[in-house]
């Protein structure tokens, strides 16, 4: 997805796309003001909160799980086919987490998201 319709979809539910690069990580700002990295590792996915004295240097974890929770197949792929289910999952949550009005709500969201891969390709 372009960075333009992920910033738009973020801003319809009252949040703001700060930084974005496809298949690695997302910065969003929540309606509360509050902040969330979502980072898509090789193995893991992470949402972070900043801290209070070091904001984002030293990152709160807010949530993980395994990319192959979403992609059973995601290890047996080859590196382009992995880029590519970065990429999706990592749309897919930011479509999601973008309508948590706090970090609180995606707390809350988190052991319910619906595949991200599924959301992205809808």
């Amino acid at each position: 997805m372009l960075q333009e319709e992920v910033e738009r979809i973020c801003q319809t539910h009252g949040s703001s796309l700060l930084a974005y690069e496809q298949g690695r990580f997302a910065h969003v700002a929540l309606p509360s003001k509050e902040h969330i990295i979502v980072s898509i590792g090789h193995s893991t996915v992470k949402v972070f909160s900043p801290r209070r004295i070091v904001g984002f240097a030293i990152p709160r974890t807010v949530a993980a799980k395994a990319i192959t929770d979403w992609h059973p197949e995601y290890h047996t792929r080859n590196d382009l086919a992995q880029a590519g289910s970065r990429m999706g999952i990592l749309d897919g949550l930011v479509l999601q987490l973008s309508q948590c009005t706090s970090i609180h709500a995606v707390l809350e969201l988190w052991p319910r998201l619906r595949n991200p891969l599924a959301v992205a390709f809808d």
